[in-house]
């Protein structure tokens, strides 16, 4: 994370002013310059209780918050849509049918089973991921004709995570985690307007 750039700070389940002193004052070093400062934890650690924002979530429930998060990034649009049209997967279109990619084999005969498509929103056609000057949908629901004649309803794969965010809203996930929706929207919408911001973390036994 680079600490000395950033306006707004995500620690989630770390605690550097126990475990690395020296990020710790970093952290504080950014903090007494005027970042903000969001805190995943159960505990009242001293950086939580000087945040601006504690999501003091249930143990064990972190995934459901994060997908309520995703759900106002995506619902209120707070994300970066053009950098997730180029460098992400996000408008790769995935088969209803299956749940696998679409790839140009499945499209025409000449087609790589290693080659995806989004759709492009100005040609209302399928395209190769890697092709110049396309305009690829982040949502939505495309019929494509496939090779064989079968006609077959295609999303990208944000849409696919929309929906799947959708189930885990603020106002549900706070039945699970007991983060309040408003403190989980005011936190979203802190860390995706206060850029450039970061996000720290500690994986544990895995690390």
């Amino acid at each position: 994370p680079d600490f000395d750039q950033t306006r707004c700070i995500l620690l989630w389940g770390i605690n550097p002013t126990a475990t690395s002193p020296a990020q710790a004052v970093r952290v504080n070093r950014a903090l007494n310059r005027g970042a903000k400062l969001i805190v995943v934890d159960p505990r009242k650690t001293t950086l939580a209780g000087n945040a601006d924002y504690w999501l003091r979530v249930c143990p064990g429930t972190d995934g459901e918050l994060a997908m309520a998060m995703v759900d106002v990034l995506l619902a209120e649009k707070l994300f970066d849509a053009e950098f997730t049209r180029k460098w992400t997967n996000a408008p790769y279109l995935v088969r209803n049918d299956t749940g696998h990619l679409l790839s140009e084999a499945d499209f025409r005969d000449d087609g790589r089973v290693d080659t995806w498509l989004v759709w492009d929103e100005h040609k209302k056609f399928p395209v190769n991921c890697a092709a110049g000057g396309v305009s690829p949908a982040l949502f939505g629901s495309f019929a494509v004709r496939l090779l064989n004649g079968k006609t077959i309803q295609c999303r990208p794969a944000l849409q696919l995570l929309k929906e799947a965010a959708a189930e885990f809203t603020p106002e549900i996930s706070e039945n699970i985690t007991t983060v309040p929706a408003a403190e989980v929207r005011k936190a979203v919408r802190l860390f995706a307007t206060e850029r450039p911001s970061c996000y720290c973390t500690w994986v544990g036994l895995e690390q």
